[in-house]
C-alpha cells in the first residue's frame, strides 16, 4: 500500500471514488449523488491542488486509488490553530486491511509537522463503524449533533470529534 498526496493527475480516479463513497453511503457524505454534477467535478479540479491550506490524501493498493480522505486548515487568523478532515472513505474490497487507519495516521503525522496547528475536528455519523478508529487514534467526542443530516424521511445524528495536537 502506498500513502500520498493526490495531486491533478489523480483527479479522474479521485472523483470516481468520490461518486462511489457518495452512492454507496448516502448517510455519510454530506452531498447527494445529484449534486455531483459537472460544475462541481469543475470546482475540484482547483481544490485537489494541494495547498497550504488543505490538500487530499490517498491509499493506493497496485496502483489503484482505494481510500481517500482530505484535509482543510480554517483560513481566519483567529482559527488557524484549527483544521478539519472530510470526505473519509474505503472501497469495500479494501477494507479491514488497516487502510483507514493508515490514512488517519499519516494524516495526522503530516499536519503534526503544520506550524500553528492544534486541532483536527471532524463529524461522523453516530452509526459509522470508523467512529471506534478514530477514537482510537485519540480523538474524543465534543458533541452529538442530532438530526445532523436528513435524508428523505430520515435523521443521520452526528458525533463531533476532536483531537488536540498540543495540550
Amino acid at each position: 500500500m502506498q500513502i500520498r498526496v493526490l495531486t491533478e493527475e489523480d483527479l479522474k480516479e479521485y472523483w470516481s471514488l468520490r461518486l462511489r463513497s457518495v452512492q454507496e453511503h448516502p448517510e455519510a457524505f454530506i452531498p447527494t449523488i445529484e449534486e455531483l454534477d459537472d460544475q462541481k467535478y469543475m470546482e475540484m479540479t482547483v481544490r485537489i491542488k494541494p495547498t497550504d491550506l488543505s490538500w487530499f490524501l490517498g491509499a493506493f493498493e497496485n496502483g489503484e486509488l482505494v481510500g481517500a480522505m482530505s484535509w482543510k486548515r480554517e483560513e481566519p487568523a483567529k482559527l488557524q490553530h484549527k483544521s478539519h478532515i472530510y470526505g473519509v472513505y474505503v472501497v469495500p474490497e479494501a477494507r479491514r486491511k488497516g487502510i483507514g487507519r493508515a490514512l488517519l495516521e499519516h494524516l495526522i503525522s503530516r499536519v503534526k509537522k503544520v506550524a500553528g496547528v492544534e486541532q483536527i475536528l471532524l463529524t461522523v455519523a453516530n452509526s459509522n463503524p470508523a467512529k471506534s478508529l478514530y477514537l482510537q487514534c485519540g480523538f474524543i467526542s465534543y458533541g452529538y449533533e442530532k438530526k445532523s443530516l436528513k435524508i428523505g424521511e430520515a435523521y443521520v445524528d452526528g458525533v463531533l470529534m476532536v483531537l488536540f495536537l498540543k495540550d
